[in-house]
Order: C-alpha cells, then structure tokens, then sequence
C-alpha cells in the first residue's frame, strides 16, 4: 500500500516550490513459517525548489528525510539539478 500527497505553487514560469510525503507499507518476513512481528513501512518528506536561470534552463534544490523507516536505511538526501526544458508550456 503507498499513498502520497503532493502540493505546489508556482511563482511565475520556472519558479516554483514544492512539498511531498509520502508512505509506504506491506510485507513482513517470517521464520519457518512464523510471522515476525516486525511490520514493514516507511514514511518520508521533501521539498524542492525550482529558479529559472536562462531561457530553457533552471535549477532544482530538493531535500528528503525519512519520518518513519522500518524496512531499509534511514537516510536524508539534498541534490542540485541542472535542467533543459525542450517544450515551452
């Protein structure tokens, strides 16, 4: 089962910020054929922040972090993207 919720608002063409969180859950291991009890689900939240930097390009500066984590690592992410958008709508 996964839901996610997201919410934006652009400034002008570009220029725009976003939040998002998201959850995730199902799965739970067992030992010959005993179920653990150790249920399985991640909740996670980010922003991003787009700025526009020449005709086409702009820039991304997004951040993750993880509210919840039962199943794999809990970890925080940050990242810088640099893209071209081909179309102009």
């Amino acid at each position: 089962m996964i839901f996610q919720f997201h919410l934006g608002y652009g400034f002008r063409p570009g220029l725009w910020i976003a939040g998002d969180i998201g959850y995730a859950a199902g799965g739970r291991t067992t030992t010959n054929g005993v179920d653990a009890a150790d249920r399985q689900a991640n909740m996670r939240y980010g922003m991003t922040f787009s700025v526009p930097i020449a005709r086409g390009w702009s820039t991304k500066l997004a951040f993750s972090h993880g509210l919840v984590t039962r199943a794999g690592g809990d970890f925080t992410s940050i990242s810088l993207t640099l893209q071209y958008r081909w179309f102009s709508q």
